[in-house]
């Protein structure tokens, strides 16, 4: 009785203790909590909403005291979700009225993880297996892009800009490849009048015709169509009995024969000799900027590459049913000279294969020895070694309530922080980091347009998974404290700009601009802001939280007194803005003046701008523009969430670079801008340099602008016009020029011209940051305030990226 009694008085102090010291915030209990997803309870789930490609995909998780217990929407059980008080996340992947997808993530108490997939057809959900879920959501991601519809006038296909044309002597037959920016819906003789040849019944596409003969009255065709699934579907079509009728490869065949086709005599391997380039062969695409060269290759479509050689070197020569259709040449001055071949067979087996010229010879190497050269990721510039990355991601509550998605990369002793600044459509691992090509292409391929052949034997193609290329963007807990390169498998960290300033001894900052990558949109489109100013505040808070150490702390919101306040540092912070990053980086500083009234104060030590916008008028070259552009302005305060005019889709053009973000990079934006998203950078290029607004800019801010004289994504006169007149009296604001087109400075092959030139300034005016002398290295012909060499008149105006 007595211990009876003993027990029971232990328990009510126990309890009374527990009741005396709980949070009045916190939940009394903890409890089930059901989802509805068609309408949450926001007072026990939390929503976390981006898009993957333009499908939207809020995520839900219970608050603090719940657990999802049932996912319900309306009067409809989802399912269950067992065990009983484990962490559920669910991932609502839909596009109105199209289709509607569930992901659900669960990891129990022992740390056990399990998902389960849900579809809804026909109004009603059912239980599906994984790789049916992502085949769904693949078909999702590509459905919907504002393409353009494209009825293909067969008379006019060899001037048609949005075609791939091979009709080379070589050939025999006149061969078309599309676009990335159409989808070709009907094939007819005539755009008028003609007769339809093809015509879409379902959901596919046509990709690539091949007609004969290349020249004169065409005879025979055929074609391969694509669906949302990637099921590729190959027509026939023969007009030998005087009208366009389809037919079956055996009568194809045939009436090519009855045609005077000898296939005997056909060939469509070819040779490239990146040394003497036949034009009638190959797309080439040049790219410059300073001694570095990159020059990429690409088969017209019909043909197959089967040996590259440079003169009488021999490069690669298959030696089996392995081709190529896409060679990549990179030099650095007359030393450096690397190579990657993108080769596949027919089974679509797809393999990278990476060369280097050694002593005179070109070698094979391993993927590491190639990022190394290209990067000159051994120069004895770097101090730091980086054993293991380690980026971090967190997020904090902006000044609209969105969820902002922040990153940070540090190291031992660091030097001082340098917060990074991206441009449009990307996210910071797109603009700063690279992409992984090995991976990408492996899983991906690099199909621009079709390279099979009629004459190929039937094979069964390797399957990929669409559960590998997306499971890791759905099962993760949250983004806070993950390494972002977990869920974006399609990136890496070796030899790339972060890694390069990390390896200079600097921690490097960063985020998503809000309706970027991870971060949350205030409207229903992504890459869009209501004004212009948003980014800048956001930017600003951000600049707060990394100077008051309060990177990782998820619960950080708007705070006019924190922002605008001078935050004594143990380090000093570098603000560095690549393209409109560029634009913001000095916006934020003016703005940042302007409020606190306080020139004296200490904001930033100092700004950098690669490649920066601060002038559009690269696309006012034409008098009719410069009229049109104050009423596409007023139009997009009227409409800005409106697609924008004259703004066409998203062109790959034969660039790997920009078929992964293009198709590897859910986070990434690839579809036409809003007509505020279009337009505002005219306004914000006009601003930056208003004299009320570059009279707040401290005369004493260390400021360099690094940019190309031919940059046709971002016109040099700005960077000029502010360092020659706006910043005049600045002793410490400089602009580097290089010659050249690029505009992505912080490519990877840029790194061996870029970094040592950011690091020579950066000992040069923080001094004390430096522990030691260095060699330093410039390129090969610029220098700070003088000018540039010429451009060589024959490169194209092809960025990188």
């Amino acid at each position: 009785m007595k211990a009876s009694t003993l027990c029971l008085f232990l328990l009510l102090y126990e309890i009374s203790i527990v009741s005396g010291t709980e949070s009045k915030d916190a939940p009394a209990v903890f409890a089930g909590a059901t989802l509805d997803v068609a309408t949450p309870d926001y007072s026990t789930i939390e929503k976390y909403e981006y898009r993957l490609h333009h499908v939207k995909t809020p995520s839900y998780t219970a608050k603090p005291g719940y657990f999802i217990e049932k996912v319900v929407e309306g009067d409809t059980t989802i399912c269950e979700c067992s065990p009983k008080g484990a962490f559920v996340k669910v991932t609502h992947c839909f596009i109105k009225d199209l289709l509607d997808l569930i992901h659900v993530y669960t990891i129990d108490l022992n740390g056990a993880k399990n998902a389960c997939y849900f579809l809804k057809k026909d109004g009603q959900w059912s239980s599906i297996g994984e790789e049916e879920f992502y085949n769904n959501f693949g078909a999702l991601s590509i459905t919907g892009y504002d393409f353009n519809d494209k009825v293909l006038d067969v008379s006019k296909a060899s001037t048609d800009w949005e075609l791939y044309v091979n009709e080379s002597p070589k050939s025999p037959f006149a061969v078309y490849g599309t676009r990335s920016t159409c989808r070709v819906s009907e094939i007819k003789t005539k755009n008028r009048g003609g007769i339809t040849i093809w015509k879409r019944e379902n959901d596919e596409w046509c990709t690539k015709l091949t007609f004969y003969p290349r020249e004169g009255d065409h005879k025979l065709l055929w074609i391969v169509t694509k669906d949302p699934y990637e099921n590729e579907n190959i027509l026939y079509y023969s007009k030998m009995s005087g009208s366009w009728k389809s037919v079956d490869k055996d009568e194809y065949l045939e009436d090519l024969a009855k045609a005077g086709f000898d296939r005997s005599t056909f060939d469509d391997r070819v040779t490239l000799d990146i040394s003497n380039v036949d034009e009638k062969l190959f797309f080439i695409d040049k790219y410059q900027v300073d001694i570095i060269v990159e020059n990429r290759h690409h088969v017209l479509p019909g043909f197959r590459m089967n040996k590259v050689v440079q003169g009488k070197d021999i490069i690669w020569e298959s030696s089996d049913d392995r081709f190529s259709i896409h060679f990549s040449f990179h030099g650095r001055g007359p030393k450096i000279s690397l190579g990657v071949l993108f080769t596949t067979n027919t089974k679509k087996e797809n393999k990278i294969i990476y060369y280097g010229k050694l002593d005179g010879k070109w070698v094979t190497i391993t993927k590491d020895e190639y990022y190394d050269v290209l990067s000159d990721r051994d120069s004895p510039i770097y101090t730091h070694e980086v054993d293991k990355p380690d980026i971090v991601m967190s997020s904090f509550r902006n000044k609209q309530g969105l969820r902002i998605a922040t990153y940070a990369s540090k190291v031992e002793n660091a030097k001082a922080d340098i917060l990074l600044v991206h441009g449009a459509r990307s996210h910071l691992t797109s603009d700063f980091l690279t992409f992984n090509m090995d991976w990408n292409y492996e899983r991906y391929g690099f199909e621009i347009f079709p390279y099979c052949s009629v004459f190929d034997e039937p094979v069964i193609v390797k399957e990929v998974s669409n559960a590998e290329r997306y499971r890791s963007y759905f099962e993760y807990k949250t983004l806070e404290g993950m390494n972002p390169l977990d869920i974006l498998h399609r990136s890496q960290y070796r030899a790339t700009f972060v890694e390069a300033l990390n390896r200079l001894g600097y921690n490097v900052y960063g985020y998503d601009l809000q309706s970027h990558g991870f971060s949350e949109s205030k409207t229903e489109s992504r890459c869009h802001a209501k004004k212009f100013m948003d980014y800048i505040y956001d930017l600003l808070q951000f600049i707060s939280i990394v100077k008051r150490g309060k990177f990782g702390d998820p619960n950080e919101k708007w705070d006019d007194k924190l922002v605008f306040n001078s935050h004594e540092t143990n380090r000093k912070i570098i603000l560095m803005g690549y393209s409109m990053g560029g634009n913001m980086v000095i916006r934020a500083v003016q703005k940042f003046y302007k409020e606190i009234k306080n020139p004296k104060a200490k904001f930033v030590d100092g700004l950098i701008g690669l490649s920066a916008m601060l002038d559009m008028s690269i696309y006012l070259d034409t008098l009719t523009k410069k009229i049109v552009r104050p009423i596409l302005e007023l139009d997009a305060c009227c409409q800005p969430e409106k697609k924008a005019y004259f703004h066409y889709t998203y062109d790959i053009a034969l660039h790997f670079e920009r078929f992964t973000d293009y198709n590897t990079d859910p986070v990434y934006y690839s579809d036409r801008y809003t007509r505020n998203t279009r337009m505002s950078p005219f306004s914000a290029c006009r601003r930056v340099r208003k004299k009320k607004r570059t009279k707040l800019y401290p005369k004493d801010l260390p400021t360099l602008f690094v940019h190309t004289t031919d940059d046709d994504g971002c016109g040099i006169k700005g960077p000029r016009k502010m360092v020659n007149k706006s910043l005049k009296d600045s002793k410490v604001a400089k602009l580097v020029e290089l010659s050249g087109c690029g505009h992505h400075m912080a490519a990877i092959q840029l790194i061996p011209i870029l970094v040592p030139l950011l690091e020579k300034w950066l000992n040069g005016h923080f001094s004390e940051t430096v522990n030691m002398k260095r060699p330093l290295q410039v390129p090969s012909n610029v220098k700070e305030g003088e000018s540039t060499v010429p451009v060589q008149s024959n490169l194209r105006n092809v960025a990188p990226k």
